[in-house]
């Protein structure tokens, strides 16, 4: 059995926790390349962190998200 952190619920809080996308990230300006849009929204980048602590946390998250995703599409070692 999946521990209580391997759930559906805590993928989605690790999503609520994430950096708010600004308004002004989703516009393209003139200086980028118009290869990173996907049709008219740019493609995602990662969010600048000042801590490395918070960086850290970030990517920890984004990974367990990942085994997760993994999980539940049957790629475990069961």
């Amino acid at each position: 059995m999946a521990p209580p952190s391997a759930t559906i619920d805590a993928a989605d809080q690790l999503i609520a926790e994430q950096p708010p996308v600004l308004a002004s990230d989703l516009k393209p300006s003139s200086g980028k390349d118009e290869s990173d849009l996907i049709g008219d929204q740019p493609f995602p980048s990662l969010p600048v962190f000042t801590n490395k602590l918070d960086e850290r946390q970030y990517l920890k998250g984004r990974l367990a998200l990942a085994y997760r995703i993994f999980a539940k599409f049957g790629f475990d070692e069961r």
